[in-house]
């Protein structure tokens, strides 16, 4: 009997010293929930509108294709094309609302007529469906395409890059898929004849 009446003391010990401490953390945890309370309660007024955020699609559609100094070709899904800044090719579009755009800028090189030039190709309300882009370049060079996706018809804003390593006179060819979830490229860009 004396062990059990011993160890009953000890339990009894800890109890009484684990008491105030216990104490606290329901203060703390009262004032906690009370203080929140308050803080989120409505107390009628008026709540500030929210903001649109750049995830949610808002405006009107649109696909854009941007690249540097390399001539850009898309095919659309319905057979549609538009081609820009290809060497040897004039410059054409048999998709409506297609807004091919080229900006050159003198580079300052060492010889006279260098100049980097932009190329982007806005598509508004592009259909959904595999793209053909071809991408001819007269100097080797590497250079980086960027796809920018958006507005009311996509689940959500986005954009994507990729390194294009271009050769002389040559044309690379891949596949982009546009869907409404955005845009990924489905093939690999490989040499293809012109």
């Amino acid at each position: 009997m004396p062990k059990h009446s011993q160890g009953n003391r000890r339990l009894r010990a800890i109890v009484e010293g684990l008491k105030p401490i216990l104490g606290l953390a329901a203060i703390l945890a009262g004032g906690i929930a009370l203080a929140w309370g308050l803080l989120t309660r409505d107390n009628g007024r008026e709540q500030a509108p929210r903001l649109p955020t750049l995830d949610k699609p808002i405006g009107e559609m649109f696909l854009t294709v941007t690249v540097a100094d390399i001539g850009l070709e898309l095919t659309a899904p319905d057979g549609g094309k538009v081609t820009v800044f290809v060497p040897g090719l004039p410059s054409t579009s048999t998709i409506s609302d297609a807004q091919p755009k080229v900006d050159c800028t003198d580079a300052g090189g060492v010889v006279a007529g260098d100049s980097t030039c932009t190329i982007s190709l806005q598509l508004k309300k592009p259909a959904f469906g595999d793209y053909k882009v071809r991408l001819t370049a007269s100097a080797q060079h590497l250079e980086v395409l960027t796809v920018g996706w958006g507005g009311v018809g996509f689940t959500r804003n986005g954009g994507l890059s990729m390194k294009i390593a271009a050769e002389p006179r040559k044309t690379l060819e891949f596949t982009m898929i546009v869907a409404p979830e955005g845009v990924s490229q489905r093939t690999e860009p490989k040499v293809v004849a012109r």
